[in-house]
């Protein structure tokens, strides 16, 4: 292999597991690849929200935190050492993992529907 790239979206919930996260699996993972010469390229995401598509979810399952969720998990990997960040999903509306097309408010946001606008939490 020439570089690692762990699946974490939904590994954890808030910033406490982040840094769980950090010491129990990104700094052990970043060790080991350095052994080896393999690249790490830790996965990202700003939080999640799948309640549309299955009622029994909860809205806003994993909140943004005004961004400090996902800020925390860049600065933890690149603190860590990766060199490298992926960030999940660009593009993934239908749960709430979208780092695109966002409302700031749930003013700007569509009257029909339930949105996740960046004021959620």
């Amino acid at each position: 292999f020439d570089i690692i790239s762990p699946w974490n979206v939904g590994r954890y919930a808030s910033n406490n597991g982040v840094d769980k996260h950090l010491r129990d699996e990104i700094e052990p993972d970043i060790l080991e690849c350095e052994t080896h010469g393999i690249d790490y390229f830790p996965v990202v995401f700003p939080g999640y929200s799948f309640s549309h598509r299955n009622a029994k979810r909860r809205f806003n399952q994993i909140p943004r935190l005004g961004g400090k969720f996902l800020w925390r998990q860049m600065y933890n990997a690149i603190h860590a050492g990766s060199k490298q960040v992926y960030v999940a999903m660009f593009d993934e509306v239908d749960e709430g993992t979208a780092i695109f097309k966002t409302a700031a408010t749930s003013a700007q946001a569509p009257d029909q529907g339930k949105w996740l606008t960046l004021d959620a939490d």
